[in-house]
């Protein structure tokens, strides 16, 4: 009996854990994503005075 809700305690938070990495690998995808375009667009500008 006891082993069952220890065991059943461990998935739920296997489960809630795993969710909130997703949730966080997810946020920082975007924001990495986000940094990436603005330092390209950045770089697109500093190319168009010097030209």
């Amino acid at each position: 009996m006891g082993l069952h809700i220890l065991v059943q305690l461990g998935i739920f938070l296997a489960l809630v854990f795993g969710g909130i990495g997703v949730m966080l690998a997810g946020l920082g995808l975007m924001k990495w994503g986000n940094g990436q375009e603005s330092k390209g667009k950045a770089a697109e500008a500093e190319a168009q005075r010097k030209s």
